[in-house]
């Protein structure tokens, strides 16, 4: 469809040097290229590119979507010049849900492939000849009653798959649904979390056998988060009440430390410049709950480094307290709360700055400096926040990179 109107340079809620594109319709995820081209998925299923700071709005893509279809998992980007978005359909009238795995040619928004594959999709990584790795949760559906009432059925059973153009190279079955997967930079291994206080390494390159496993965490109620991946494949992950390094190519645990007393560790560690881990938390206000959101930076032999709190006026669980988290190749950390302030965090500890008003849409920082969030959920905005761009420490924010692909370089 028609590009909607152009980028306009305009003062916003006090953002520096700020251009804000208007899209069609709810952002639910950013992406963007290594040069800066932004892609995001909205609400209803549109797939919207942006070819940069202070350009139009280059597409809208909506031909490939029909009926109840919607796009689940944010777009991923590869190195080879496409973009890869995954959706559910959702049948009212059968209760039953499919998926496609659409790829888009980057240069002029063309649907290359569309491929149906058995379960809604979930977050997924890709490697860089195609194969799709991730979570496929089946349920077992009563098809006599409503569509709403489908909703309310259990899942039937887990399975960590791999697609490619084909359909299914292989599958794992699972107890409970996994994290998706880390891929490591030669791409014969990857791992993942089982959901539990088991990591997984599974071997590409063999029908994604399990080539280790090892158990994290304190016996009993763990839930491992997705492991972050340094340049030289050392894992980081962390539990409610740990953080934990591990030699990704022997299996072999070579540190756990753990939280500060009666603080609780959420959310997925990142990477600083430093080569710091960098983990959001909560910081116990009263016996009712959680009062301040909290950032613990740990060095490379697991010593805490610095440890940043802020005050919230409501007390909140600990399943809200995630922050989205941001490492600059300055060392500075980009922090967004559930409330949608952002704060800029020196490699000290020390508050740089802060803003207010975003969604709750993890920032993409772009290599000139820009940093990308969503406002006003139908808009886009770029803010030239920084001088510099994401470090180059293996994984400076969630999913490793911008392009989202569960592989940084």
């Amino acid at each position: 469809s028609a590009p909607g109107p152009g980028p306009q340079r305009i003062p916003f809620a006090g953002l520096p040097d700020a251009y804000v594109v208007t899209v069609p319709n709810s952002i639910q995820s950013i992406a963007a290229t290594d040069d800066g081209e932004v892609w995001a998925t909205t609400k209803g299923g549109l797939l919207v590119r942006s070819s940069g700071v202070g350009h139009e709005l280059v597409a809208v893509l909506e031909e490939t979507v029909s009926g109840d279809e919607v796009i689940v998992p944010p777009p991923v980007i590869l190195k080879s010049g496409y973009v890869v978005a995954a959706s559910a359909i959702l049948s009212s009238k059968q209760c039953e849900d499919y998926g496609h795995i659409r790829w888009f040619n980057t240069k002029d928004g063309k649907v290359e492939k569309r491929d149906l594959i058995e379960a809604p999709a979930f977050p997924f990584s890709v490697t860089s000849d195609g194969l799709f790795i991730g979570t496929v949760v089946e349920y077992k559906w009563d098809k006599s009653v409503g569509r709403t009432e489908c909703y309310k059925g259990q899942p039937q059973s887990f399975q960590l798959r791999a697609y490619n153009t084909g359909g299914v190279v292989w599958a794992r079955n699972l107890d409970r649904p996994a994290g998706p997967p880390t891929l490591a930079a030669d791409e014969k291994r990857a791992w993942y979390s089982d959901g539990n206080r088991t990591l997984v390494c599974v071997d590409l390159n063999n029908s994604g056998k399990a080539a280790w496993t090892l158990e994290l965490g304190p016996v009993g109620k763990v839930k491992l988060s997705n492991p972050a991946r340094d340049n030289e494949n050392r894992l980081y992950m962390n539990g409610a009440t740990f953080l934990a390094a591990v030699d990704g190519d022997k299996g072999t645990l070579e540190w756990e430390v753990e939280t500060p007393s009666h603080d609780a560790l959420v959310g997925e560690p990142i990477i600083d410049a430093g080569g710091r881990v960098v983990v959001s938390g909560a910081e116990v206000g009263s016996n009712l709950g959680y009062r301040k959101y909290a950032i613990y930076a740990y060095n490379r032999e697991g010593a805490l480094a610095y440890s940043w709190l802020h005050s919230n006026e409501q007390i909140f669980t600990v399943e809200k307290a995630p922050l989205g988290l941001t490492a600059a190749t300055d060392g500075t950390l980009i922090a967004l709360t559930p409330e949608g302030q952002l704060f800029l965090i020196s490699e000290q500890g020390e508050l740089l700055n802060q803003f207010e008003g975003m969604q709750l849409i993890w920032p993409v920082l772009l290599s000139d400096g820009h940093v990308v969030v969503s406002v006003g959920k139908e808009q886009l905005v770029w803010s030239l926040m920084l001088t510099h761009g994401l470090a180059d420490s293996g994984w400076p924010r969630q999913r490793g990179s911008n392009r989202l692909d569960g592989k940084a370089l």
